[in-house]
């Protein structure tokens, strides 16, 4: 349902249904689960971690060095569905969430912020997230799209 390759050429794989994700390091034989359960949207490797969209479970954090899911609280941000997690060229964390519209995320306090429809998104069903070399973010929403110009700070 969604892949990832990190920077060492591990494969991350997320499956749909029940499925979780599974793991092939980059001289692997076999794949090793490191999520049980849940329908994986989106899977993003950096660096030492990898971030998970699973439908219904918002947003996940795998800690490579560790081999653990991070312990965050953003179970307390209501996300729904996580659809889609992409990085811009500036290392920002985006993230389409189909309840509280796009969410930046900020992988140092591990915290996140967020533009949704009160501040001007068409609606806070975030489905798709493109990023252009010249700040620029596409968003696709579940009634239309929407176009957003960033600066270097945020």
């Amino acid at each position: 349902h969604s892949i990832a390759v990190s920077d060492d050429g591990s494969l991350w794989v997320g499956l749909f249904g029940p499925g979780g994700i599974y793991h092939l390091a980059p001289n692997g034989e076999q794949f090793e689960q490191v999520l049980k359960g849940g329908t994986v949207e989106s899977i993003l490797a950096v660096g030492n971690r990898v971030y998970a969209g699973v439908r219904s479970k918002g947003l996940m954090v795998y800690d490579r060095q560790s081999a653990k899911w991070l312990a965050t609280d953003f179970d307390n941000y209501n996300l729904g569905s996580v659809w889609q997690i992409v990085e811009d060229k500036l290392g920002r964390i985006w993230v389409a969430t189909s309840d509280r519209g796009l969410a930046i995320l900020d992988p140092v306090k591990m915290s996140l912020d967020f533009i949704d429809k009160q501040a001007g998104l068409a609606s806070n069903d975030v489905r798709a997230i493109v990023t252009t070399p010249g700040n620029h973010l596409w968003l696709g929403t579940a009634t239309g799209i929407a176009s957003l110009k960033f600066n270097n700070n945020r």
